[in-house]
């Protein structure tokens, strides 16, 4: 439907005016579908691709020599009838017409460009987006992101109240969202396109607080725990162990010391297995179920 409405847009900018402008009403509905039957008609009787149909009945098939061969081409390949035939966007890319457009040279250090693990503390935010101070030695600023994010939502964090609390989500009834026309095939008609699906690039920084509330007293040397201790668990009291599994996953500082353990552990892989092993046997943090799972079944 995404290519289809592409070539339907590119016609209209080649004819220089809306297709159809006088069916605005919501009882042209019915002439618009006959028109786009026609459509489908002609082409199977004919052969003859949309674009062309259109440009005929616009009286404008003189605007054909305007345009390049490619661009012609382009159009056609979006206004495909039959779905099966029609080209994704993937294969319009390779189109001819983007021949020129295409990058040749290779994009040097792209590992520099895209780092693997981005950290908060390279995050470049607006001056006075946020009223937090934090210290030039603060080690959470050294965890990667997705870790910050995990603990956030650990220690009560959001995401969803804080866009509605700064309005970038609104809700509005369901009798408002319903469609005009629902199709045989599933297709609708006359729904209000919602503005919550179209970019927005606003930012809204969301307040560490009660992490770094909740990890206050956690010791400098649990960020970066030797491995070559007997025990890396010993931190753990027994009242914490003793605990089902449910409540420790929803505990931020344990939650913490069991992500930097497993993360110390599998940048060691696969010297440190036997290790994971054992550490599994206590428990498995969620946010590292995917790596550890894999470290153990033994999947590179």
């Amino acid at each position: 439907a995404d290519v289809w409405s592409l070539g339907i847009v590119l016609t209209e900018l080649v004819l220089g005016e809306l297709i159809w402008s006088n069916l605005t009403k919501k009882s042209d509905i019915k002439q618009i579908l006959g028109k786009m039957l026609a459509l489908f008609m002609k082409e199977k009787e004919t052969g003859e691709n949309p674009f062309c149909f259109l440009l005929r009945e616009h009286g404008a098939v003189g605007k054909l020599e305007d345009i390049s061969p490619d661009l012609r081409s382009f159009i056609e390949c979006c206004l495909t009838i039959k779905h099966s035939k029609r080209k994704n966007p993937v294969e319009l890319v390779e189109h001819q017409l983007f021949l020129n457009c295409r990058r040749t040279e290779k994009v040097e250090d792209s590992i520099d460009i895209f780092p693997a693990v981005f950290r908060s503390g390279e995050l470049e935010l607006p001056v006075d987006s946020s009223k937090e101070t934090t210290s030039g030695d603060d080690l959470l600023q050294e965890r990667p992101i997705r870790e910050i994010y995990h603990l956030w939502t650990l220690a009560g964090g959001d995401v969803f109240a804080e866009l509605k609390k700064h309005d970038l989500i609104k809700t509005f009834p369901p009798v408002c969202n319903m469609p005009n026309v629902i199709l045989h095939g599933g297709d609708t008609l006359g729904v209000a396109k919602d503005r919550n699906l179209l970019l927005d690039d606003s930012v809204v920084c969301l307040s560490l607080e009660r992490v770094r509330e909740q990890l206050s007293h956690v010791e400098p040397t649990a960020y970066y725990p030797l491995l070559v201790e007997k025990d890396p668990c010993a931190f753990e009291s027994s009242e914490m162990k003793s605990l089902p599994v449910v409540i420790r996953e929803r505990d931020v500082e344990y939650q913490f010391r069991r992500i930097v353990i497993f993360q110390r552990l599998l940048e060691g892989y696969p010297y440190t297995r036997d290790k994971i092993i054992k550490e599994a046997r206590v428990d498995i943090p969620p946010l590292l179920r995917d790596k550890i799972w894999a470290a153990l079944l033994n999947v590179t």
